[in-house]
């Protein structure tokens, strides 16, 4: 019985020892795994991270000018440190941020940021003072179409620990881009209607003026008209008479007794017509008969 006993002493103190062997390997294990893993500071969230990937509709200049905008604005969307002033005022652009690394992909690279921010909300873990670096990556995939990509992170000062956004920022941001955007194209549109309305109003000027001098080319051209059925007119009951003058007679014959002489270039009125003689009035108001032959038709 004792020696069978002293077997199983042997035999448990032999598993305990074997248990304490394997936790130690574990713990090793772990440990070198731990240090073998990069520090915070150095982890490279460039290329990694969930972000927001959206394609904004617009040329690629105006959607640059909306983010331009928005890159000044002094603010970042999304998140906020006081309960009672749920904004983050106090961003600025940036030419780069040390919480991201270098951007490898296809695309141009904009950065804001904003320091000495005291837990953000709606960055994961984030528990002291620190640093919100937003990056906005534009990249050109057709005339009137741009993807742009956004990636938020706050790293604590401190500790220099990365706190991933929850999405909160980046579509906060990816809202406000869109809104100048929006702004942006109602002013193009307004600005081409203006244009088109002017050239309208131009075209419509340029036909009343047409109309106008139509009306006064046709006024002309009635009074050029009417001047020649006057001077039509005029050459059927007016004559003057021909150089050297003429006898007014009292009757249609060579017989008659000359009331007066005419003389020669004298306008005066036919009142009768016939196929020898014209019974005429002179400016002086003497009535009297002429033959044909002695007067011409006015020019």
């Amino acid at each position: 019985m004792r020696i069978l006993f002293c077997r199983h002493a042997n035999r448990g103190g032999v598993e305990r020892l074997l248990r304490i062997c394997v936790l130690a390997l574990l713990c090793l294990a772990e440990l070198a795994g731990a240090l073998s893993k990069p520090p915070a500071k150095n982890k490279d969230t460039s290329q990694s991270g969930s972000g927001l990937a959206a394609e904004l509709t617009g040329s690629k200049e105006d959607i640059l000018q909306a983010l331009q905008e928005v890159l000044d604005d002094l603010e970042i969307r999304g998140t906020y440190q006081y309960e009672k002033e749920k904004i983050l005022t106090g961003a600025s652009r940036a030419d780069s941020s040390s919480a991201f690394g270098e951007w490898k992909g296809g695309g141009q690279a904009f950065f804001k940021i904003a320091q000495n921010v005291i837990a953000p909300r709606h960055f994961k873990g984030s528990a002291d003072i620190g640093t919100v670096s937003v990056r906005y990556v534009l990249e050109t995939i057709a005339a009137d179409k741009t993807r742009i990509r956004i990636d938020a992170v706050f790293v604590e000062s401190a500790h220099r620990e990365a706190h991933p956004s929850e999405g909160a920022v980046e579509s906060g941001e990816l809202g406000a881009i869109q809104e100048h955007l929006d702004a942006i194209l109602s002013k193009h549109k307004q600005s081409e209607e203006e244009t088109k309305r002017a050239a309208q109003e131009e075209a419509e000027r340029d036909a009343e003026h047409a109309r106008q001098s139509a009306r006064a080319l046709s006024s002309v051209s009635s009074l050029h008209d009417l001047e020649q059925r006057v001077h039509d007119l005029r050459q059927q009951v007016e004559s003057t008479v021909k150089t050297g003058g003429a006898p007014l007679r009292g009757a249609p014959f060579k017989a008659s007794p000359s009331l007066q002489t005419v003389a020669g270039g004298t306008e005066v009125v036919i009142l009768i017509v016939t196929p020898n003689w014209y019974g005429i009035e002179t400016p002086d108001g003497h009535r009297g008969w002429m033959q044909r032959s002695s007067l011409d038709a006015i020019p």
